[in-house]
């Protein structure tokens, strides 16, 4: 197991340090001692059963370097020897040919003798601008031959340990990083000699060295890389032959070098080439190519058999094998929402059963599951216009489950009973007309309360970051992320209630690059005189809206929610009024915001008392979008409305994906059901409100061949059913 996992991290290990700790004080013990007593007890060995000592050495050093362990002193200073080269100079090629496939006996040579090898070293300091031969890592070095004489060389060896512009092309994490990077091969010489003049000969000897290059490389050291990826100075060089031979430029390095330590930038900035050997390999190591620059349609990859995979393949799980299972267990879900558990039989009922249970300290966890599918939601809000970003929280029950480690109190209900549960708070994108596009933001926890006998703490003294409240702050930050990125596009926050902190007004205040909308819950003073609603009241009236409200189900009291009344949806009119005020910071918090917070406000009141007695609507809403006329006011009003669409996305997911039926040991393996729910439970709401929003659409976009055949036995069984 030891040699599948990156080499720090193996080392890293505790017992391991305390164990390299005891070999460094033995007597008479030396560096290379150390090293080879640790790989053969550590079993650490290459694919070709030879013991680690180079990288295990490297490795060392940089433990010692960091203060973790205490190598032994060096006995004398390493020098290392000149590279050995012939006594005369490499002959000029003679009766070269002007194009490529002219040449004679053009082949590639392994520098695998004596003689070849110092060939390759004469050629490269010689001739090569970087007059190096030395290369780090495992290596494959190729004289390029021919019948009329040497052409040039060739050398493989370590590729970049973290390189931005490459590991973003492939989309791996720094796990899955440190775990396959010794798969790419670096092309770090290459050269046709100066005084060489054929058409397309160095483009046709990269396309010969990677039909060659996987197979040597495991000939010599048991395993094939699966990319090739080189450096071209774009100050001397354009990059031709690499272009003609196939290669793809991937972006460009930051300058700092293999060995920058402390971030000088002081290397050339080049061009990135990559070449995969391996066409499958994303597909193995579960990662996903960049996906091409636009927006996505919302119905676009929501069709039955793949939605899965483009909503969840590239989610940085540490391993390709998790990620297919999480693609598979999302379909199933997608089947039977309503099913707590997997939703099958047989080898999907193991393999889901397996991935629900990995160690807590897993990365399978809520955010990394969620990440491929918030990045296709961005997309999906790409498509122009207004974009609202929804936030609510949601309480998520799980009193039943007493033996599950992890989760919080959620109050306590008329019995002084606690609850136990977990809290969910989610940023749903959605456009301006409703239609949902995804989850862009989400983040759970685990609530607390004071236990008994607990004295109370003065809530106003406690900073934001250790407040419940900070989730609003953190949901802003996502939202003006995503306005930066998509420049020319408004982005409007919408929140309810629970946002209202001085804190998240004083946020956006610091970052203005999305608009907000906060419905108001505390009369706050301000600037120009007396209080928040008093201020909003005193507004001239400016129309008059008529809202939908909906339906509302009764409630009894549980937990310390109050209890609710049922409510029939109704009609009702509004009386508006709209203007801007300065919203003064509380006392507890002038010294850390001393400045007033300027913000627009609409106020809407319901005209006449509802006809079954219940209360007014009446709402004060925060706004940073424009107040110029009544249709400003108003299109505020429609926004906030929106809200909604998070409350019904609440109703699906618990009703019918029942993620309060998971049945779990501990708060982290329910975080991964509630994961894939959410996703499920979005991709069902935008299914039903597809249907109303665009009535033409093609049921082929969503639906198989099988679902379509079922759909029209089924209308034509109860005609008039479907349109129901």
């Amino acid at each position: 197991m030891k040699n599948q996992e990156p080499l720090t991290k193996v080392l890293n290990d505790p017992d391991v340090l305390r164990r390299i700790n005891e070999l460094t004080q033995e007597p008479g013990t030396n560096r290379n001692k150390v090293v080879k007593t640790l790989c053969q007890e550590l079993d650490l060995r290459s694919a070709t059963g030879d013991l680690r000592t180079t990288a295990c050495s490297y490795a060392l050093r940089a433990l010692d370097q960091a203060g973790k362990i205490a190598l032994p002193k060096p006995r004398f200073a390493v020098r290392r020897a000149a590279s050995r080269r012939p006594s005369a100079p490499a002959p000029l090629p003679q009766g070269l040919p002007g194009f490529a496939g002219q040449v004679r006996g053009l082949r590639l040579e392994l520098a695998d003798t004596p003689a070849r090898s110092e060939m390759w070293n004469e050629l490269i300091i010689a001739e090569h601008p970087l007059k190096s031969a030395r290369m780090g890592g495992r290596q494959l070095r190729y004289l390029i031959a021919s019948d009329h004489g040497y052409l040039g060389a060739a050398g493989i060896g370590a590729a970049a340990r973290h390189l931005s512009a490459r590991d973003k092309w492939i989309g791996w994490n720094k796990e899955l990083r440190e775990r396959n990077v010794n798969g790419i091969a670096g092309l770090c010489r290459f050269l046709i000699r100066p005084g060489v003049r054929c058409a397309n000969l160095a483009s046709r000897v990269l396309g010969m060295m990677r039909r060659r290059v996987a197979r040597d490389f495991e000939a010599r050291y048991g395993e094939r890389p699966w990319l090739m990826e080189t450096f071209v100075d774009a100050a001397q060089f354009r990059g031709t032959c690499f272009k003609a031979a196939g290669w793809i430029r991937i972006g460009q390095t930051a300058g700092r070098g293999r060995y920058d330590r402390h971030n000088k930038r002081d290397k050339p900035v080049k061009d990135i080439y990559v070449f995969p050997l391996d066409p499958g390999f994303r597909r193995k190591l579960g990662t996903r190519a960049p996906e091409a620059p636009g927006p996505l349609a919302p119905e676009e990859g929501l069709d039955t058999d793949s939605w899965a995979a483009n909503e969840f393949a590239g989610a940085p799980l540490g391993d390709a094998r998790l990620v297919k299972r999480l693609i598979r267990m999302a379909h199933l879900k997608a089947l039977r929402p309503a099913a707590a558990g997997p939703g099958a039989r047989g080898s999907d009922a193991k393999q889901h059963y397996y991935f629900m249970e990995l160690a807590d300290d897993s990365p399978v966890a809520l955010e990394t599951i969620l990440a491929p599918h918030a990045r296709r939601t961005e997309r999906r809000a790409a498509g122009g216009g207004d974009i609202l970003l929804i936030s609510d929280a949601t309480d998520i029950s799980y009193s039943s489950l007493r033996t599950c480690r992890g989760l919080g109190a959620l109050g306590t209900n008329q019995t002084k009973a606690v609850g136990k549960g977990l809290r969910l708070q989610t940023q749903l994108a959605a456009t301006a007309s409703g239609v949902p596009l995804g989850i862009a933001w989400a983040k759970g926890w685990a609530p607390v309360i004071r236990e008994k006998g607990e004295k109370k703490k003065d809530y106003s003294k406690i900073p934001i970051e250790q407040k419940e409240t900070y989730v609003w702050v953190l949901a802003l930050r996502n939202a003006a992320r995503v306005a930066r990125e998509r420049s020319g596009q408004r982005i409007i926050s919408v929140f309810d209630r629970g946002a209202d902190a001085f804190e998240v007004l004083a946020e956006h205040q610091r970052d203005p690059a999305a608009d907000l909308i906060v419905r108001v819950k505390y009369n706050r003073a301000v600037s120009e005189g007396g209080r928040l609603f008093d201020a909003a009241r005193a507004f001239p009236e400016a129309g008059r809206a008529q809202i939908r409200i909906p339906r509302q189900s009764g409630r009894p009291k549980h937990n310390r929610s109050a209890p609710r009344k049922a409510r029939a949806a109704r009609d009702a009119q509004l009386i508006v009024r709209y203007g801007s005020v300065t919203v003064n910071p509380p006392n507890h918090l002038q010294d850390k915001y001393p400045e007033p917070v300027r913000l627009g406000v609409v106020y809407a009141v319901e005209a006449d008392a509802p006809a079954d007695g219940g209360p007014r609507v009446e709402w004060l809403l925060y706004t940073s979008l424009p107040l110029a006329c009544l249709e400003d006011a108003l299109l505020v009003l429609r926004y906030y409305c929106l809200r909604w669409r998070i409350e019904d996305w609440h109703n699906v997911l618990k009703s019918g994906c029942r993620i309060e039926d998971l049945q779990h040991e501990s708060a982290a393996r329910l975080w991964r059901g509630i994961a894939i729910a959410m996703v499920v439970a979005w991709r069902i709401m935008l299914l039903t409100l597809l249907g109303r929003e665009v009535p033409g659409l093609p049921a082929d976009v969503l639906f198989t061949e099988d679902e379509m055949f079922i759909l029209t036995l089924l209308q034509k069984k109860t005609p008039g059913s479907l349109a129901r």
